[in-house]
């Protein structure tokens, strides 16, 4: 896990926690086109929300690492999707089959097929 770093400006300690950069990023990822969506654009969007540079050697690792957990988590769920979708297609096309191999097995059954 990661350690905020403390920017001190006075007496006061002046930085947002690691929840609420990462609530931040999470809504900044989950509402950008991600084929365009660059880190840096991140970093400056996260600087524009929260007010703080986010170019630090320990911010720029900690928000690409975010952003390859995100990508590879919803890479993961697109491809659980995508093959639950297949075998759902699968299994309908073969109940089609089914069907329509018993329907043709018995002629009295037997759909008319107009000539051309």
């Amino acid at each position: 896990t990661f350690s905020t770093p403390h920017t001190v400006t006075g007496n006061m300690t002046n930085h947002p926690d690691d929840f609420q950069v990462m609530q931040c990023l999470q809504g900044i990822l989950e509402t950008s086109d991600l084929t365009r969506l660059t880190r840096k654009d991140v970093r400056a969007q996260l600087e524009q929300q929260l007010g703080q540079s986010f170019s630090s050697p320990f911010w720029k690792t900690k928000i690409k690492q975010q952003i390859e957990d995100y990508v590879n988590k919803k890479d993961v769920a697109t491809s659980t999707n995508t093959q639950a979708s297949v075998a759902s297609r699968a299994s309908s096309a073969s109940s089609t089959a089914a069907t329509i191999s018993a329907s043709t097995s018995n002629p009295k059954k037997r759909a008319a097929v107009p000539y051309e």
